[in-house]
């Protein structure tokens, strides 16, 4: 008998075991739904361990959709009703801090995935600078719209959570039919880049 069909038949009896002295034990999905491959790439933590008997549960994100946004701390407008051209000068004073979050239903770390599957550049977090000074020219009779802030991405995805049920201390395996889809959580998030600084646009 391999290891696999042991693990399977001490399953049923471990429900029969418990079910003999009315006690009732609620071992997860496997009464209500049949295992299913598991995940690769996820790293498992023990929530529940019966005996030999062990649950595993891990998260798993999936990414939607991207948007390259530029979010803004400070913003001004140089307005010139001029004839000839004039210099402005204009520094930053607002800060704004914009951080990556995972927190409908699950809490989950998403910043790796997001550096691995969006860009290199994303951040956990960061707060734009103050101080932070510019010239330029504005021709006559324009306005020249000035905006300081971070390049960001507007993030949707999924978290997923996954339940191994597994005897002998053993991880749940990839690709091995001992694990349940416990469901899917969507999220958005703002994805704040190390690039910053100003953006000028004529109105």
């Amino acid at each position: 008998m391999s290891n696999r069909i042991a693990r399977m038949s001490a399953r049923v009896a471990l429900v029969g075991l418990v079910a003999g002295f009315g006690v009732a034990v609620v071992a997860g999905p496997a009464a209500a739904a049949s295992a299913i491959a598991c995940p690769s790439g996820v790293t498992w933590k023990r929530v529940m361990r019966y005996r030999n008997f062990s649950r595993y549960q891990a998260l798993q994100s999936t990414i939607l959709a991207v948007t390259p946004v530029f979010l803004v701390s400070d913003a001004r407008f140089l307005q010139n009703g001029l004839d000839s051209t004039i210099e402005y000068t204009i520094t930053s004073s607002v800060s704004k801090t914009i951080t990556v979050s995972a927190s409908v239903g699950v809490e989950y770390n998403v910043i790796d995935d997001l550096k691995t599957s969006v860009s290199s550049s994303i951040e956990f977090s960061r707060t734009t600078q103050v101080g932070v000074t510019i010239t330029t020219t504005v021709p006559a009779h324009t306005t020249v719209y000035a905006d300081y802030g971070v390049d960001s991405y507007y993030v949707t995805y999924t978290v997923r959570k996954w339940w191994g049920e597994t005897y002998d201390g053993d991880l749940p395996g990839a690709g091995v039919n001992e694990c349940f889809n416990k469901g899917d959580y969507p999220q958005q998030t703002y994805a704040p880049t190390t690039s910053e600084g100003w953006k000028l646009r004529t109105g």
